[in-house]
């Protein structure tokens, strides 16, 4: 993964939605990688896992689309300092 600065993953009992660790993951690769299968291949998970993750972290974060749960994860990584 790149050291692209919203990638920084606080611990998941840090996160306001109640994400678990590996929801966190999931959410902090879809900055770096376009596809399930690329982000897959990252974290060593298959990609129906991803798209299962990425939806409980829709459901939990009360959005429906990556580009929305990705403006609230960029939201909360300035707010936490983690992206400039």
């Amino acid at each position: 993964m790149s050291q692209h600065p919203k990638c920084f993953k606080p611990a998941a009992d840090e996160n306001p939605w109640g994400l678990t660790q590996a929801q966190c993951d999931v959410l902090a690769c879809t900055f770096d990688h376009v596809s399930w299968k690329a982000i897959a291949r990252h974290l060593g998970i298959s990609p129906t896992a991803v798209g299962n993750r990425l939806r409980d972290c829709f459901t939990k974060m009360g959005v429906r689309s990556k580009v929305q749960a990705a403006v609230l994860w960029d939201r909360f990584m300035r707010e936490k300092g983690g992206a400039k």
